[in-house]
């Protein structure tokens, strides 16, 4: 639960919104760490290698002596500390309180004390900042190492022994010396402990045992502080939700094709919230909250009871919440509120909304370039301002910004009101026992290192060559510090980018009536930032990686798509995906060729390349038709799987058979395209599903698809092809259905938001969201709503029935949707659907197993991972559980739905 190493927190630190709804974590409280049982995973490396263990230890040992001639007692108040002194993890504990004394207290005492600690450090500094797939946890690592401490330390203070590390040699059992029993002497290279070292042992005994008093202490007024604010952190998670909802309706409401009256009364509505929370107010649902009282709890619980303010994503693990939550729901002015008033401005150019732009832009320039506010008046001088903060930030670190290279910038770097957390670098040390573990026996260069050590041929560093590596490292911090401190400027180039439209309108555009006394003045600005984002942009995203923060995609995403370079940048992206997209199009479209003709086993070997080819690839721009192509492949490959079974008659039949019979006298509501695709996938179950073919690694994908396809073709027969037929066909006076979803011109044809009331309440009133079920004509310019509706859709559209009074259903309901289900499942109405309650929560587990396995199911379609027999075989129970007798629970989705359609 590391507070940056989150995607949420780094959101809210760079002051956004998180991306995804969070959820309150209920209080728990945290345990000891049992480090004999969290050991176990390292000592297996150990006796495989034990060898490994020993070169470490001999590594940490010339380590330490490298350290001690240093004089550098800090080194060893780290982060493992607090493991090793209070046996709980860090993120169990407050960010303040105890947990500086818990790292400040040194835990060590002779020279093995050290070295054992010194490995532990390795490799929490390893599991904290190295992003590296590895054949072992770092962090079970660490707690090997820990445990080993904790008995040699034990033993040290119980015999007054300790070993003398001096006396190890790579061919000793050192595993054994830690472990055998030192008071039988069957350690030879044991010595007793100095009377300092006992005092120090014993001085250390009873500050860990003040330690552990005051943790105690702590936990129990945290939890304490937890239960009393509980309720306003509740409502805080709430809050943040809300707000960022908000904010994304009225980005979505700039972007839609409605009226430019219509666009500023969204953000006008908007604006009146965030003024209300100026003032204290909130209105949530409804309920009208005192946002002083709430956030003085809030605050409270941030700073005494941190280790409590936690929250998670659905299906997600929780994760402690960055103060910056905090500052961000006092103050939600983010980049998508400087989006809005850029846009109010351009929909009218007037001098209050061009300064209330052009101000909120040069306060989030400098919040993010570490500039200090001050005031200013008219609007010239903040046009100056703006420009001499980009130009001397860029002239001060135009060395780091030449130097810059995306693909290096590590994925926690963030930059939060001109600070920064810089990703560290693994030292030296680190680095060769990475190298060691991972390449030990195949080497022969490592083996000539050992063998060296063997013979007594390390050395220490000389006092030269140690300030010769320090300084190389602080020189290595600068530059990683200059890098994040370049990056700031790439994270202020969708500001740059508003501000130069904003000031082409200014200039150029004859209905905006704004006053620029220095005309000339600030086209040469223009001008001049223009050159540096098309200098920057150009070197930043060459070769960006997707998990990193692209700041082309964020543009398209928001529409700000109208200066020169932004387009040319458009058009550029548009070609590679285009060209990637074509690419791998050709390589299925040559696999599926001749696809009905050859043999199941062909047919999977197929399917198994596709998704080779699929993982080669990067994801489209375009991803709605992406997806939409390779559904249909993979619908091809199952149908011709379907028909090479049907070969085999008699099979075939006594499998359908008992399907059937599973399925009871209900399965004759199934439209043939579902009994067809559960026999072939039954069949084919039967076949490959065993362990020989499981060990051979055999990708169960295509068995994985039917069961899916299964279940798609009942509910699209079921449910959706009956209300795609009755909207094509919906006339209200002269008007249908229809033609009020087309909007056609001379040259195109395109969808239009529904405003209409006498058809609103039948599909969503938004283009964007219709689109998954919808379908055009080419040829007759036509929008028809499709008789197809994939999972994530129709997960959407149910929860009208089960989540009516949900925020994002309730804005857009589907009354007529509800009506119609009422009718097919038996009911005379919506109303009286709903007060079967009993319906209504079969619905809602229903739509629940939809949602989860939704995943799973484009994974099987059209992902590129790996299904191995248990996940279809969880696949096969989604779709159609085996149960001797069908029940209303802990029954396949198929079943779920023939028991909601036909329930009597």
């Amino acid at each position: 639960m590391d507070l940056l190493d989150n995607a949420i927190n780094r959101r809210l630190m760079s002051g956004s919104f998180p991306s995804e709804k969070l959820y309150p974590v209920p209080i728990e409280d945290s345990c000891e760490i049992d480090f004999a049982n969290e050991a176990a995973d390292g000592w297996s490396l150990f006796k495989e290698h034990p060898e490994v263990f020993c070169f470490v230890f001999l590594s940490c040992r010339d380590r330490i002596k490298e350290l001690d001639k240093m004089q550098m007692p800090e080194l060893y108040t780290k982060e493992v500390n607090c493991y090793i002194n209070t046996k709980y993890d860090p993120d169990s504990l407050n960010v303040t309180g105890v947990i500086q004394d818990a790292y400040n207290l040194c835990p060590v005492v002779t020279s093995l004390d050290k070295i054992l600690w010194m490995g532990a450090h390795s490799y929490h500094f390893e599991g904290e900042f190295v992003n590296a797939e590895r054949v072992y946890d770092p962090r079970k690592m660490m707690f090997a190492w820990i445990y080993m401490l904790q008995v040699a330390q034990e033993k040290e203070q119980k015999t007054g022994k300790t070993i003398d590390v001096e006396a190890v040699t790579f061919d000793c059992d050192l595993v054994g010396m830690i472990l055998n029993d030192w008071e039988k002497n069957t350690v030879k290279e044991l010595i007793p402990l100095t009377k300092k070292q006992t005092q120090e042992f014993s001085v250390l005994s009873n500050r860990k045992a003040r330690l552990s008093e005051k943790v105690l202490e702590e936990k129990k007024q945290s939890r304490f502080i937890a239960e009393k604010t509980d309720d306003e952190w509740q409502l805080f998670i709430k809050i943040i939700n809300d707000l960022s909802e908000k904010e994304s309706d009225v980005i979505a409401g700039i972007l839609d094709d409605v009226s430019i009256s219509e666009k500023r009364r969204i953000i006008s509505e908007y604006r009146s919230v965030l003024r209300n929370v100026e003032k204290g107010r909130y209105n949530l649902d409804g309920l009208e909250l005192n946002l002083l009282d709430i956030f003085g709890s809030v605050n409270e619980r941030l700073t005494k009871a941190s280790r409590y303010a936690n929250a998670m994503v659905r299906n997600g693990e929780p994760f402690r919440v960055h103060p910056a939550a905090f500052v961000l729901a006092m103050q939600p002015d983010t980049y998508n509120y400087l989006l809005m008033t850029f846009h109010e401005f351009r929909l009218f150019p007037g001098k209050e909304t061009a300064r209330q732009f052009v101000s909120l832009a040069l306060s989030c320039l400098k919040k993010n370039l570490g500039f200090e506010e001050k005031q200013l008046i008219s609007i010239d001088e903040m046009i100056e301002e703006f420009a001499s903060v980009v130009f001397d930030f860029v002239n001060k670190n135009r060395e780091a910004i030449n130097n810059l290279s995306f693909n290096k910038v590590q994925n926690d770097s963030i930059t939060v009101d001109g600070s920064s957390k810089v990703t560290q670098e693994t030292d030296i040390f680190t680095d060769e026992m990475n190298r060691i573990l991972n390449d030990f026996q195949n080497n022969e260069e490592y083996d000539k290192e050992i063998e060296a050590i063997m013979e007594g041929h390390g050395r220490i560093l000389s006092e030269d060559e140690l300030l010769c590596q320090i300084k190389k490292q602080e020189d290595m911090n600068a530059l990683t510090e200059n890098k994040v401190l370049a990056q700031q400027l790439i994270f202020s180039l969708n500001i740059i980018y508003l501000f130069c439209d904003a000031l082409r309108i200014m200039l150029n555009n004859k209905h905006a009536h704004v006053k620029i006394k220095k005309r000339e003045k600030a086209e040469q600005y223009r001008g001049r930032l223009l050159d540096l984002d098309e200098e920057l942009v150009f070197r930043a995203y060459s070769g960006i990686n997707e998990d990193e923060i692209n700041m082309r995609e964020y543009r398209e995403q928001t529409g700000v798509i109208s200066t020169y370079l932004s387009e040319r940048e458009y058009q550029e992206e548009l070609f590679r995906s285009t060209v990637c997209f074509e690419i791998l199009q050709e390589a299925i479209t040559g696999l599926v060729l001749h696809i009905e003709d050859q043999s199941t086993d062909s047919i999977i070997e197929a399917k198994a390349k596709i998704k080779e080819h699929i993982n080669r690839f990067p994801d489209v721009v375009n991803k709605e038709i992406y997806t939409e192509w390779l559904d249909s492949i993979s619908t091809r490959i199952c149908n011709a799987l379907i028909n090479t079974c049907r070969n085999k008659e008699e099979e075939y039949n006594d499998i359908k058979s008992n399907i059937l019979k599973k399925i009871g006298e209900k399965s004759d509501e199934l439209p043939l395209s579902t009994i067809d695709s559960l026999t072939t996938a039954e069949m084919l179950y039967g076949k490959y599903a065993t362990d020989e073919f499981a060990e051979k690694g055999f990708d169960y994908s295509c068995i994985s698809a039917l069961y899916y396809q299964a279940f798609e073709d009942a509910y699209n027969a079921l449910i959706w092809r009956g209300y795609s037929d009755l909207l094509n066909s919906l006339c209200v006076g002269e008007r249908t259905f229809v033609d009020l979803l087309t909007e056609k011109s001379k040259k195109s044809c395109k969808q239009k938001t529904i405003v209409e009331p006498d058809f609103v309440g039948y599909l969503s009133k938004y283009p964007a969201t219709r689109k998954n079920y919808t379908h055009y004509d080419k040829k007759k310019k036509e929008v028809t709503v499709s008789k197809y509706c994939m999972y994530g859709p129709l997960s959407r559209i149910m929860e009208n029935i089960t989540n009516p009074d949900k925020p994002e259903v309730s804005k857009d309901k589907l009354n007529h949707f509800c009506h119609y289900f009422a009718k097919i499942t038996g009911f005379p109405d919506e109303s009286a659907m709903r007060e079967d309650k009993a319906f209504i929560e079969k619905c809602r587990d229903f739509m629940q197993v939809v949602e989860t396995s939704a995943d799973n199911r484009n994974n099987a379609s059209h992902g590129g991972s790996f299904i191995s027999m248990d996940q279809c075989s969880a696949d096969k129970k989604t779709v159609l559980n085996d149960l001797e007798t069908v029940r209303s629970s802990s029954i396949g989705l198929i079943q779920q739905l023939l028991y909601l359609l036909y329930k009597e």
